[in-house]
């Protein structure tokens, strides 16, 4: 279209709602067991949030405008230097040798931010407490093979702390299973609230690929379209009460 804003190009969405970005498609990589990659992603995250918000409880403070440079990967986080074909942590901001990639369970002696502290046993559900790091719980692993779990040591688990990789679950075949992990950074803006400056960020999209032209039953075919949570969502899903699928 001839009106399009070529790539590259930064500007205020909301003032104009009608002009179109020239959007390329995104490139992957997939092998037959299930691996999947798709390398220097842009993210654009723009628009007023919570503290982001003239009328927020922070004042006028400028609405968010960070782009991030991600690799969503079904395989654990890591640098180039310990992948040698794709980068799983492409964004600059991102300080690698400091390990800035990694998931700081409980270990006081590492500068990231503690996980476990806050978010175990922290929510009263029907009586009883649980803890909300096992949403992610079966993407936490030791080892960057991905074949050691990490969690937050409970009471009823053997699971030490420390310091974890964010493993992404490759595609399954049988259920169309799988689970993207990517790890961004916020830049030290001074237009950023302290909420988002200089915070890593670690995004999960998990679901299922449905086959529009599946069986019908299995909640494939027109039904990939539904709008209805249904048992093959519920399949895929992380819970807190578990450590999901």
């Amino acid at each position: 279209y001839p009106n399009e804003e070529p790539p590259g190009t930064r500007r205020d969405m909301c003032k104009d709602r009608e002009k179109p970005y020239e959007l390329k498609s995104i490139q992957g990589k997939y092998t037959l067991d299930g691996r999947m990659e798709f390398p220097s992603v842009g993210m654009f995250f723009q628009g007023p949030t919570y503290f982001h918000n003239p009328s927020g409880p922070l004042g006028p403070v400028s609405p968010l405008n960070e782009l991030f440079h991600l690799t969503f990967t079904t395989e654990a986080l890591l640098p180039l230097s310990e992948t040698k074909d794709i980068d799983r942590v492409p964004d600059k901001r991102i300080d690698t040798a400091k390990g800035e990639y990694k998931v700081n369970l409980n270990d006081p002696y590492s500068d990231l931010p503690q996980l476990c502290p806050n978010n175990t046993k922290n929510r009263f559900l029907q009586g009883n407490y649980y803890s909300t790091w096992k949403y992610i719980a079966s993407l936490l692993k030791k080892d960057k093979e991905g074949k050691i779990p990490a969690g937050c040591p409970e009471e009823d688990n053997n699971f030490t702390g420390g310091i974890a990789y964010l493993n992404g679950k490759r595609l399954d075949h049988k259920t169309g299973h799988a689970t993207f992990v990517a790890a961004g950074k916020f830049s030290s803006s001074d237009d950023l609230t302290f909420a988002f400056k200089d915070v890593m960020m670690f995004i999960i999209l998990n679901g299922w690929f449905c086959d529009p032209l599946g069986p019908e039953e299995e909640m494939e075919g027109s039904h990939c379209y539904d709008k209805e949570f249904n048992y093959r969502d519920a399949m895929t899903e992380y819970s807190i009460v578990g450590n999901g699928p």
